[in-house]
């Protein structure tokens, strides 16, 4: 999908994709016993698609599962794809730009993590011990220190248990 944004020819039909999302999001009715779903020749009648255009369609439809998924038919006859709840993740999609953005968020999370900027939190010295437990470049000579710790700590334990 996010290949086809570099191809001029295929601007029409990630246009009629997202015409398609917006049907699905139209026609989505909510959690209930018997979800909606959506019909490729439905989709073909209502944007008024070509069959070569609807083929295209259809398999866009089919390779992008994440809303799409289940279903029966194939891409050059009728089809049926249930709507599953991941829709309403579509609802401010207005181009393929906003698509690809919401099923990155979907796929991978947000696009940054906020975190909290150095030097706050924690102060004096506890923050000095939380820093020495953090660090990812932990040297061997730091890992033998916590080793000998814990076996000491250990060694009393047994002591003061079994006496």
């Amino acid at each position: 999908m996010r290949a086809l944004t570099y191809c001029d020819e295929a601007a029409s039909l990630l246009e009629n994709f997202i015409a398609v999302i917006g049907q699905a999001l139209a026609a989505y009715p909510g959690e209930e016993e018997h979800p909606a779903a959506l019909s490729g020749f439905a989709v073909k009648e209502k944007l008024g698609l070509n069959s070569l255009a609807y083929r295209k369609v259809s398999i866009l439809v089919f390779r992008e599962p994440w809303f799409f998924n289940g279903g029966s038919g194939n891409p050059t006859d009728d089809w049926n794809r249930p709507i599953a709840v991941e829709v309403l993740l579509a609802k401010d999609i207005a181009n393929v730009e906003d698509y690809l953005k919401v099923i990155t968020r979907y796929r991978f999370g947000p696009p940054e993590i906020q975190v909290a900027p150095e030097g706050a939190g924690v102060r004096g010295p506890l923050k000095v011990a939380r820093g020495w437990l953090d660090r990812r470049d932990a040297t061997i000579r730091d890992l033998i220190l916590v080793a000998i710790v814990a076996g000491v700590i250990v060694g009393v334990l047994l002591l003061v248990l079994h006496g």
